[in-house]
């Protein structure tokens, strides 16, 4: 071991399950110091070595390792990485004050005055202090002998400008978690005074985040040290001799000892690395010290978030940059509202060729608070276009003469991965839903071939498509309040902030209302008033619309009534479906000799509405007039646009959605969440097996319903989907996290009962949300148990692409969290075309007569929106 007054290169890292912040950050900074040190080591052996670290780390639980190099004779360097488990936690920080002259050093080079600046730290620990808070002769807080200093300033979050810090890649970190929860930054001094005065957090790659309890005390460099006192966390004499070369079972001897390391991988590895190199650079792998403990506090929501997102890796500086190096900046303002939400997509958005309304047409506490619509155009647009197996993405950006196709290698989840992985963007609000900006569109069933399961049939629609959101409203139905948001580059915030101030000032002129006031600028909540909304008819752009709804439809339905499935005898859409009763009850049987065989436990067999809705065919098909027509013919836009309104009125679901993206219109009343991911990591995922109609009175009502929870048959069905699920998640989530808190409970809708459960677990620190989509598409309710070897008897069963039906719909947001649909009761409307699927599981005991009708049941009530849109005009 080199003597301790050696100049060394030190750099330290948190890895939390195989997660290490800003890796690139790291290597250039270490890479900075050896050539500082005028080391001989080329790039290619130091990407060699950095190579071996990041592949031989644990990829469980939380470690600090340090890489260290020390020069050697020649120019020649030894580098060795140190490895311990992370610290345990603790309560928080006290400081004790140091005044005097700035002992630090570049971050990259640290050489005598880490003696120096133990000994400051021994200093405080002498006085019952956690670590000394530095303060330089000037009066300027500087940070503590082994962290940064960050202190708050109302809703901004500042740190010292930029220098010698010796945390800077961790407050880099940081301060890009607080742009995305919504909060700002600066950079500046402070003296101590000012200091004491705000929330001070210490932070740096060891420790995480703490929260500062107290400052106490003041002493300058004359200041004997007081007798007794020791050292803290002293460096390279606490360090153990390097291991040169020893077999591995002396390392796991001497490390055994400690009780702390257990990846003989690493050190074994580095070692046979290292011998290949001879004398220039050696490795070792051993233990410091446990030192003092140092862990986080969490005392309040807003320190929990940052915690949960530093730990979690939700931020990850790939290039380095400085906090507000951001691609985009989410501008956002907020305006209270309880008006037609329709309306508003009607004006604002229904006219763009890629435009989408995720919506909460049925409000759910804790479900459904939230519906998202908006559209994508601009500067900031991006089209992704897939095609299951052609291993590319067409990525597509512009508009008009200026339009772009690249082509992306890899499928739909890979390049989403990568494009919210490596998109930067800053947040001015903290918004209260999990949605902050993103990717809007949807995942075809098809792409089971991008999950273990071969595509024998193809789809004529693109088996994906997603835009990323420019502009965008946000609805809180539980606050009515809403929320204005527009993604946009740095050299475009002014035309940002005019569009919210346009978007806000015709919200205004539609509800005939004061002038609203930016909330975000006036520090309050511009009003708009709840009385005298909409008259019957309201004129939008040349355009009279009648008034449907005010808001959105409540969460519980009437009283059921003759009405109650929709308006629609179910038996009257079996003309239009692909299969008739004798056709259906024969596959139903067919998947039960497959059942009997012992191939599958479950098999989700579905059917298909298809029919023409333009030209004569269609208006024989759908039975309309002159309505469904505009002066120069059918409009494919106008008839999506009236279907949905009447589906939306009819079945209004949770999960609901208009979508119109790449000249294809989704229209769908979903009442089932596939997966929910939130920014730190919490999914949930409702299955839905067992559907019975609601009752013509309110007894009748109340029987079925019973009846649904009690059927031994529907709950078979259930509790296999649920097994299913459950092992879905466990591929993607923390060991021992995945719960069921809610088993085969019934829900009630507009036209049906359905049995649901839920099923909830935290995702691994090294999952994304949509890696976790892949690992759990397509949903198993769509598909049966088990999922794989179930999905190739559906289609030898059906013979035929189910095409957006049975995949998911939703949004993936830069932040990590994501909310994604079951697509069913759903139309797809296409080149005069209408598609609506339907259909069940199938199980041994399943009665073929009973599963013709309930898939007719399904498919009656889209069937009546398509078949009677112009009543929504």
């Amino acid at each position: 071991m080199p003597p301790t007054s050696s100049i060394c290169v030190v750099e330290s890292l948190l890895v939390q399950n195989g997660r290490v912040h800003s890796k690139q950050a790291h290597e250039e900074r270490f890479c900075a110091g050896l050539n500082q040190l005028g080391a001989s080591i080329t790039n290619s052996e130091l990407r060699q070595f950095w190579d071996a670290v990041w592949q031989l780390l644990p990829k469980n639980g939380s470690w600090f390792p340090r890489v260290e190099a020390y020069p050697l004779a020649d120019n020649a360097a030894r580098l060795a990485c140190w490895l311990r488990p992370a610290p345990a936690l603790k309560t928080g920080a006290k400081l004790w004050v140091y005044t005097g002259a700035d002992v630090r050093t570049q971050p990259t080079i640290k050489g005598p005055d880490l003696a120096t600046l133990a000994e400051i730290r021994g200093r405080a620990a002498a006085r019952g202090a956690d670590d000394a808070l530095l303060v330089g002769e000037n009066g300027r807080v500087l940070e503590t002998t082994t962290a940064a200093v960050l202190w708050w300033r109302g809703d901004t979050l500042c740190c010292v400008p930029p220098g010698k810090t010796l945390a800077s890649t961790t407050v880099a970190a940081v301060a890009d978690i607080a742009l995305l929860l919504g909060y700002k930054v600066a950079r500046e001094w402070v003296t101590l005074n000012e200091l004491r005065e705000c929330e001070v957090w210490i932070v740096n790659a060891l420790h995480g985040i703490r929260v500062v309890t107290e400052i106490c005390g003041e002493f300058a460099d004359s200041v004997a040290v007081p007798a007794g006192a020791e050292r803290v966390l002293g460096r390279a004499e606490e360090i153990p001799a390097v291991w040169e070369r020893k077999p591995v079972s002396e390392n796991r001897s001497r490390a055994g000892e400690n009780g702390a390391f257990t990846s003989w991988e690493l050190a074994s590895q580095l070692e046979n690395w290292a011998s290949g190199l001879g004398e220039q650079a050696l490795t070792g792998v051993g233990l410091l010290p446990a030192g003092e403990n140092y862990g986080v506090f969490v005392n309040k929501q807003r320190f929990k978030k940052f915690c949960d997102a530093y730990t979690r890796g939700a931020v990850v500086l790939s290039d380095g940059r400085a906090p507000g190096g951001c691609d985009f900046e989410l501008v956002s303002s907020k305006i209270e509202f309880s008006g037609n939400l329709e309306l508003l997509f009607e004006k604002f958005f229904r006219g763009s060729e890629n435009a989408f309304w995720l919506d909460s047409s049925r409000v759910i506490e804790g479900l459904s608070q939230f519906s998202i619509m908006g559209h994508s155009i601009g500067h900031a647009a991006e089209t992704l276009t897939a095609r299951a197996g052609s291993g590319v993405v067409l990525c597509h950006t512009g508009a008009g003469e200026r339009t772009a196709t690249t082509a992306l290698e890899g499928d739909i989840f890979s390049v989403l991965e990568h494009r919210i992985a490596t998109t930067k963007v800053a947040q001015r609000d903290e918004f209260p839903f999990d949605y902050a900006g993103g990717y809007v569109g949807y995942l075809g069933y098809g792409l089971k071939a991008e999950c273990g399961s071969a595509n024998e049939y193809k789809a004529s629609e693109q088996d994906s498509v997603w835009v990323r959101a420019t502009h965008t409203f946000v609805y809180d139905h539980a606050a009515c309040e809403l929320w204005i948001l527009v993604l946009t580059g740095s050299a475009h915030i002014a035309s940002a902030e005019q569009w919210i101030s346009n978007a806000k000032n015709t919200i205004c002129g539609l509800y005939d209302t004061d002038a609203l006031r930016d909330s975000h600028s006036a520090g309050e909540t511009a009003r708009v008033a709840p009385e005298g909304l909409l008259s019957e008819s309201v004129m939008l752009e040349g355009v009279a619309l009648k008034q449907v709804s005010a808001g959105s439809i409540t969460a519980e339905p009437g009283a059921p009534g003759s009405d109650a499935p929709g308006g629609r005898d179910p038996l009257a859409t079996a003309a239009l479906v692909e299969h008739d009763a004798q056709t259906y009850t024969a596959l139903v049987e067919r998947a039960q000799r497959v059942l009997q065989a012992g191939d599958s436990y479950e098999v989700c067999l579905t059917s298909r509405i298809k029919m023409p809705v333009t030209g004569a065919a269609g208006c024989a098909a759908t039975g309309r007039d002159a309505a469904g027509y505009n002066e120069t013919g059918y409009d494919e836009a106008e008839f999506a646009w009236r279907a949905y309104r009447r589906l939306r009125s009819l079945n209004p679901a949770p999960y609901a959605a208009f979508l119109q993206l790449n000249g294809l219109r989704v229209l769908c009343s979903s009442p089932e969440r596939f997966l929910k991911i939130s920014a730190f990591g919490e999914c949930e995922t409702k299955p839905i097996k067992g559907t019975v109609r609601r009752g013509r009175t309110a007894a009748e009502d109340e029987i079925l319903r019973a009846r649904l929870g009690a059927d031994a048959k529907t709950r078979a069905e259930n509790l296999m989907i649920v097994d299913l699920l459950r092992n879905d998640l466990s591929r993607v989530c923390e060991r021992g996290s995945v719960q069921v808190p809610a088993f085969m409970r019934v829900e009630s809708y507009a036209t049906v009962h359905q049995l649901v459960s839920t099923i909830t677990g935290r995702l691994r620190a090294d999952v994304s949300a949509p890696a976790a989509a892949r690992a759990c598409f397509p949903g198993g309710s769509m598909t049966g148990a088990p999922k794989i070897s179930t999905m190739r008897i559906i289609e030898n069963l059906e013979r035929r692409a189910r095409g957006v039906y049975a995949g998911s719909l939703g949004f993936f947001s830069f932040n990590g969290a994501a909310d994604l649909n079951i697509v069913i009761r759903t139309a797809v409307i296409q080149n005069g075309s209408c598609e609506i699927g339907a259909g069940g599981a199938v199980v041994l005991d399943s009665e073929p007569t009973a599963e013709y009708e309930e898939m007719l049941l399904k498919a009656s009530v889209v069937a009546e929106a398509v078949l009677n849109s112009s009543r929504a005009g």
